[in-house]
């Protein structure tokens, strides 16, 4: 592949959300489209197109370009409000790991141990709801959100936090985020 292929295939896959399916039917179309003497080279399982998107937004320019647009986010205020939620679905099932919801006997049975699983992908959001943050976590609790946000903000953009929307508002979530987010000052509203 060229730059310029990998430049499609990277814009395939953001204005596809990363769906693989897609950007495999998407690099098709525009392979037949251009003349069709490179549709055969192209690969006809997901699997390969999914790891070379992977491979692709794990590379050096495309991190750069996550650094810079977090960056912009950041002089803008964005994280001055944070919303945060919690979605058992994205999350993809890992080899080792019981499915969610199994029971003490399957969790025993695997290669993870059930505290140590990831079910939930964790999404923080800023002022215009760009999400500035995402990490998976083992549930929506407290301790999972906290660790989220302090693995996924600098300390520049916790401090920067001063109100916070969670789906599951309580006393121990605003104690868990007030410790990473010192200058936190609304309480937490259900969204």
């Amino acid at each position: 592949f060229t730059q310029e292929a990998a430049t499609l295939v990277f814009r395939s896959a953001f204005l596809n959300q990363g769906r693989f399916e897609r950007v495999m039917v998407e690099m098709h179309v525009m392979s037949q489209a251009a003349g069709g003497e490179a549709t055969s080279l192209l690969p006809q399982k997901t699997a390969y197109w999914q790891e070379f998107v992977e491979q692709l937004m794990r590379s050096g320019a495309v991190r750069a370009l996550e650094q810079d647009l977090l960056a912009a986010c950041e002089a803008e205020g964005e994280m001055v409000f944070l919303t945060i939620d919690g979605a058992y679905k994205p999350c993809v099932h890992l080899s080792g790991q019981a499915p969610r919801g199994s029971s003490a006997a399957t969790h025993a049975d695997q290669a993870i141990d059930e505290k140590d699983s990831l079910h939930v992908v964790v999404t923080v959001r800023g002022l215009s709801g760009a999400i500035v943050g995402m990490g998976a976590a083992f549930a929506e609790g407290a301790a999972d959100v906290q660790k989220v946000v302090f693995r996924q903000l600098t300390a520049s953009q916790l401090i920067m936090a001063k109100n916070a929307c969670v789906d599951n508002p309580s006393a121990e979530c605003w104690e868990a985020l007030k410790a990473v987010c010192p200058n936190l000052e609304l309480s937490l509203i259900h969204i």
